[in-house]
């Protein structure tokens, strides 16, 4: 496919050209060629005629991303010796009950070196709990958020009032993605995981990649992520491939996913006017947005304030929480607490308590108006 400039002759550059630069990129720029950077997209991306054909298809895309309150992180999720089917029902009965039709979970690659069959029968299981909920699945492949090393079998306890303590990297900084000659060592995973599921009208779309840049020990992850898309294009699933855009930086990273992802996704969790400005962003795009993060009440990401920007501009709204459970994500960032101990005070995330009653009624409330839930 004949190369091109990314910055002069794609919407992206539109999109991406109005970020406003932060310290990092800025600190940068001096070793970045922005005008000469180019990107050869991946064949098979969806055009944009396709991406929008398939959301417009679909109902608003609203719910929450999903971690059953017995699971400190994605091994206890799913590993067969402690995944918890009821638990897992009542959750999503809840998140039914609100309106929400979407959940998005995160896989990790352990699970399907280590117990590939049952991990695999464990997700087609989820997917029937969601199936009988009216509930479709975004399935996250990789992140690069949390600790490593991974190891199945009894996962550490919650660390006293710490949010999310206890998450897992897949496939690991230091295991994998610092070295590229092992990268196909997961090109497996990712075939085998896609090709499995390609065909199942239960996962609304694949991200194939979580935060990608939030992790600056990372060396290259935009030749990493350029091999994950590759292995994904090469299955050729039904549903959309993606991976969110981060920090609004004009950074090749960025512009790979603006030039390959069939929709696009993003993570705010900053008050309405910057989502509204994120949005107006991603706009020029002209393909399907989803915020696939958002929600942090004491930061003013707040239902009530972003919720109805997303519904009245249809960006799909996948919130971070349901329950509280050893994630603590409740409980809000470290350093936000020690900026201003009253932080502590109010939620961070998540909906209802352990006894399944609202935190706070009047937000539940306006989730079920706006996403159509009739008394």
């Amino acid at each position: 496919m004949k190369r091109r400039n990314f910055f002069k002759s794609s919407a992206a550059a539109v999109a991406l050209g109005a970020f406003n630069l932060s310290a990092h990129a800025q600190a940068e720029e001096s070793q970045l060629d922005y005008e000469a950077l180019e990107i050869e997209p991946i064949s098979r991306r969806w055009t944009e005629e396709r991406a929008n054909r398939w959301h417009k298809a679909l109902p608003w895309i609203v719910g929450t991303n999903y971690v059953a309150s017995y699971a400190i992180n994605q091994i206890e999720m799913w590993q067969n010796s402690t995944v918890d089917f009821k638990t897992i029902d009542s959750e999503l009965a809840l998140a039914e009950s609100i309106g929400f039709n979407t959940v998005r979970i995160f896989a990790h690659d352990l699970l399907w070196e280590s117990e590939r069959d049952a991990y695999f029968d464990n997700i087609r299981r989820f997917l029937d709990i969601c199936e009988a909920r009216h509930i479709r699945v975004v399935y996250n492949v990789f992140t690069n958020g949390g600790k490593e090393p991974s190891v199945m079998g009894p996962q550490p306890a919650p660390i006293p009032g710490v949010h999310n303590g206890e998450w897992r990297q897949t496939p690991g900084v230091e295991k994998i993605m610092n070295q590229p000659s092992r990268w196909h060592e997961v090109e497996p995973y990712v075939k085998d995981t896609l090709a499995t599921f390609a065909e199942d009208k239960r996962i609304l779309f694949w991200e194939i990649f979580n935060e990608p840049a939030n992790n600056r020990k990372v060396k290259d992850i935009t030749g990493f992520l350029r091999y994950a898309f590759m292995w994904a294009r090469q299955v050729n699933p039904t549903q959309p491939l993606t991976a969110s855009l981060q920090y609004y930086e004009l950074t090749p990273m960025n512009s790979f996913l603006a030039c390959n992802s069939d929709i696009m996704t993003f993570h705010c969790y900053s008050p309405a006017p910057q989502l509204a400005a994120a949005i107006e962003r991603l706009e020029k795009m002209r393909r399907p947005i989803v915020c696939t993060e958002w929600m942090a009440r004491c930061l003013g990401s707040t239902v009530k304030d972003c919720l109805p920007l997303m519904k009245e501009k249809n960006v799909g709204a996948l919130s971070w929480g349901l329950v509280p459970g050893k994630l603590q994500t409740n409980i809000p960032w470290t350093h936000l607490v020690k900026e201003n101990p009253a932080n502590a005070d109010i939620w961070f995330h998540d909906y209802f308590d352990e006894n399944h009653k609202p935190y706070d009624p009047e937000e539940i409330e306006l989730i079920k108006k706006l996403s159509g839930v009739k008394e």
